[in-house]
């Protein structure tokens, strides 16, 4: 993967600090940048999410950026979400689009991939929410 913008990164932390006039007027002058990677192939979007920062993930959202991405290593941003317990913005994310149902990169289910990594407290959660 090429080298991080640093206009993603002025995104990211405009975003990180609440300041979404300066968020707005970046996509203004560089709507590319709603899709942009970083060094690790995540969007801002992905970023902010991993950071449990639903409401710049809402804002970006909102803007276009999509939920259904996936690192360099193939890893979707729900998988992420799940890995790390935001449980708040796992149901925001599925209920706003975001596919359960994606595999990562080896073709694992989310509930596989949780397992492989001993997160069967997201499983449990994941299993209540379906039923």
């Amino acid at each position: 993967m090429s080298e991080t913008q640093p206009e993603w990164y002025r995104l990211r932390d405009v975003l990180l600090n609440g300041d979404f006039v300066a968020a707005e007027a970046l996509l203004a002058s560089n709507p590319e940048l709603i899709d942009a990677r970083n060094s690790v192939g995540e969007t801002v979007l992905h970023d902010l999410a991993v950071e449990d920062f639903k409401e710049g993930v809402a804002w970006l959202h909102a803007r276009g950026s999509k939920l259904n991405t996936a690192d360099e290593f193939g890893v979707p941003l729900l998988f992420d979400i799940a890995v790390l317990g935001y449980r708040e913005l796992f149901l925001w994310l599925v209920s706003n689009g975001a596919d359960a149902s994606a595999r990562d990169s080896h073709g694992q289910t989310l509930e596989e991939h949780l397992a492989g990594l001993d997160v069967h407290e997201m499983i449990d959660f994941i299993r209540r929410c379906r039923s």
